[in-house]
């Protein structure tokens, strides 16, 4: 209901205003829109759709619902909740300012996390089950994680991606290069590579099963490789060749003992 005005009249005592029982009954009105019929002051319940006419200050105090009751705020139509810069729109929360939104603590997420980017120093399952990320996950820093399940690593700048601890493949690992100091089997098996493996420098291993293998150590033609005594990186198992000799590196370079042997080769 809207206000009364009482009508004071044009002049003092002039006769044209309410009389004193009009007015009267227009402040009780008032009151009781005010009050509603209930002892408790400022009671809104009998105003089914009350209206603010400016701010609404709650001076310290808090919006509370009864008997467990559920607070609603609803925006009509495509309308949206903001709160300070923080944006709510059904299901959607995003920032009123287009800047990030900052989570300051702890979150925990029982259902599905959908985000365009996520900067966390921690990503962890509360209950010890696998974290899952059904699409691609760009990281500009450090990933650390116990156990990774991808179909694939890849970095977005074509640069070298750098694993500095162990890494447990439990299927099938597919790279084109991996630069490692060991690749071992966790479970004392062994460990297969399906197609051609490319060894720039030393292959250590206790056996190696191959249908073939090929070392193309091709000679160098400087000063320091036409002595037996070798260069600074040769090693036992090194085979160079020439148009008229083959030769074998029988020890580690040292400096001084001759580690290389030489075979002359004919025709046949």
């Amino acid at each position: 209901m809207a206000r009364i005005n009482i009508n004071v009249g044009t002049n003092a005592n002039d006769g044209t205003g309410d009389d004193l029982r009009t007015a009267m009954q227009k402040i009780n009105t008032n009151f009781a829109e005010l009050y509603g019929t209930t002892a408790e002051a400022n009671d809104l319940v009998e105003d089914g759709s009350p209206q603010l006419g400016g701010n609404l200050d709650v001076n310290g105090y808090s919006i509370t619902s009864a008997s467990n009751g559920n607070i609603s705020i609803v925006p009509n139509g495509t309308g949206t909740l903001t709160l300070n810069a923080l944006k709510v729109n059904g299901t959607t929360i995003s920032s009123d300012d287009s800047s990030k939104i900052t989570l300051a603590e702890s979150v925990d997420i029982t259902g599905t996390l959908s985000a365009a980017t996520i900067n966390v120093n921690l990503l962890q399952s509360d209950d010890s089950t696998a974290i899952q990320i059904n699409d691609s996950v760009n990281i500009s820093g450090i990933l650390n994680v116990k156990d990774l399940v991808v179909n694939e690593i890849s970095s977005e700048d074509s640069s070298a991606i750098e694993i500095k601890e162990k890494l447990n493949v439990s299927g099938t690992l597919t790279a084109p290069f991996i630069a490692t100091n060991a690749i071992i089997s966790n479970d004392s098996t062994e460990v297969q590579f399906g197609d051609a493996v490319s060894i720039a420098g030393t292959l250590s291993a206790p056996s190696i099963i191959s249908n073939s293998i090929t070392m193309a150590i091709k000679w160098n033609e400087d000063s320091t490789r036409t002595s037996s005594v070798g260069k600074v990186g040769d090693r036992a198992g090194m085979i160079a060749w020439e148009d008229n000799a083959v030769y074998i590196c029988t020890g580690l370079y040292d400096g001084s003992t001759q580690i290389w042997k030489r075979a002359a080769l004919s025709t046949f």
